[in-house]
């Protein structure tokens, strides 16, 4: 439907995403804490595309 961009971060919040279910190490979690500002981003940018969408 063209609604989702060839970003391969999308597959990178999806391995982010199976990585928090067991965050056992701090590193680790705070690794993917970081990384929310830019899939919150892409997240922002899908839903106003939805919106716009027929």
């Amino acid at each position: 439907m063209g609604l989702l961009s060839e970003d391969p971060f999308w597959l990178e919040m999806l391995e982010l995403r199976n990585l928090t279910a067991h965050p056992y190490e701090e590193t680790l979690a705070e690794s993917i804490y970081a990384r929310l500002p830019e899939a919150l981003k892409r997240f922002q940018d899908l839903l106003k595309a939805l919106k716009e969408s027929p």
